[in-house]
């Protein structure tokens, strides 16, 4: 019995756990051609920001349960539609690669969805 009782309780208090780190996701990236400034990624009804290191690097950390439509934007003084893509965000990591003012054509790594 108390064999029993230890298993629900371990169950019960690292099940949670397991749930939550699922939710998890993470975003690294790189601009080909971008050495500073900030790109922002939207998600339901979140805007988040990155600033973009002299590599061109950039990362973004959050939660999504599922598969949840999400948006990548330059910052810029003049929007265009050559700096943005949209593309599914999972709870997983993941990773990004583009090029300045050729977001149509972003590289995604580690989605089951983005293949």
């Amino acid at each position: 019995m108390k064999r029993n009782l230890f298993f629900l309780c371990f169950l019960f208090l690292f099940g949670d756990v397991t749930v939550i780190a699922q939710n998890n996701f993470s975003l690294t990236g790189k601009i080909k051609g971008v050495s500073s400034g900030l790109i922002y990624l939207s998600y339901a009804s979140i805007r988040d920001s990155s600033t973009i290191k002299p590599n061109g690097s950039f990362s973004f950390k959050g939660k999504v349960s599922e598969p949840t439509s999400a948006f990548l934007v330059l910052k810029q003084e003049k929007s265009d539609d050559n700096n943005h893509t949209t593309f599914f965000i999972e709870p997983f990591p993941m990773t990004v690669s583009v090029a300045y003012n050729d977001f149509k054509d972003a590289k995604f790594t580690g989605s089951k969805t983005q293949k």
